[in-house]
This record gives C-alpha cells, sequence and structure tokens, in this order.
C-alpha cells in the first residue's frame, strides 16, 4: 500500500485550534479531545480542566481528563488489549503482523475502525497526547503521525 499524503483535519478539530490560539493556549491536546468528544465549548472545558489543577500552557493528566468527562455527564471505557489486537489482525496483509495501532491507522486502515466504532466517540492515547476519533475520523493534527496508541477508550453519556 503506497503512503498516503498528508490531510488535515475536520472543520470542527481547526475551530478548536483557533480556540486556543484566541486563549494563548498550548499542549490543550486534551481540551480539544475533551470538546470533541463531548460537545462542550473549547473555553468551558479549559475552565474545568484549570479547577482541576491544569496549568496554563501546561499538559493534562489522566485524571483531570476523567475528572471534567464526569463532571460534564460521560464516562471512558478501556477497550482491552485483545479487542486493540482485533483490530490490528483486520488490518489488511502484511499490516495485520503489526504489533501496535498508531494514530495514522484509522486514516491507513479505515475499515478496521468504522466497523468497530460506528456511532462511537473513541479517545486515543498515546505517552504524552490524547486525540478523538469520531464520525469515522480523527479529530487531529496526529492523524498524519504514527504516535503509538497505548489505550482506547470509548466515551460515553453516563
Amino acid at each position: 500500500m503506497p503512503t498516503l499524503k498528508k490531510t488535515t483535519p475536520p472543520t470542527a478539530y481547526y475551530d478548536l485550534v483557533r480556540a486556543a490560539r484566541e486563549k494563548d493556549e498550548t499542549k490543550d491536546c486534551a481540551v480539544k479531545a475533551i470538546a470533541l468528544a463531548t460537545g462542550a465549548k473549547y473555553e468551558t472545558v479549559l475552565e474545568m480542566l484549570a479547577a482541576e489543577g491544569r496549568k496554563k500552557k501546561g499538559g493534562t493528566h489522566d485524571r483531570q481528563t476523567r475528572e471534567v468527562l464526569r463532571k460534564l455527564g460521560f464516562g471512558m471505557k478501556r477497550m482491552p488489549s485483545a479487542e486493540m489486537q482485533g483490530i490490528i489482525k483486520s488490518y489488511p496483509k502484511p499490516h495485520s503482523g503489526l504489533k501496535n495501532i498508531t494514530t495514522y491507522h484509522p486514516r491507513r486502515f479505515p475499515e478496521s475502525f468504522t466497523e468497530r466504532f460506528v456511532g462511537k466517540v473513541v479517545l486515543f492515547f498515546t505517552k504524552s497526547h490524547v486525540a478523538c476519533y469520531r464520525d469515522g475520523e480523527m479529530h487531529d493534527w496526529s492523524t498524519n503521525n504514527r504516535l503509538h496508541v497505548t489505550e482506547l477508550y470509548e466515551v460515553k453519556k453516563i
């Protein structure tokens, strides 16, 4: 399979990028991911994370992400490793032998994700980043990068 040309994330993501610039904010991937996953405004999520201890232009701890999602009326359910491996096994050969999912894979192997995630919102966690997948697309700059996904969480209204 040839390498895909770079693409731009959906408009909803760039609306959040503009909001971040207006707030002079950086290292705000969790703010964007929560806003995209829940439909909450960027400013609301930013304020809620600040109330949980997030510093301006600082990263967000997983516990802060979980707590803000909970306060917004959402929960996170971790996808088991076996299910993540099942996604990889559904990739076309020879890619079905890969060891890890990356943030690039939903674009590279869309059928492996759209089948499993129809109508779902999923957060892709890497070592130092979180991205939102919804409506069959990765809503994040990392869609063109191969960031190693360590965990997948389905976000649901509770």
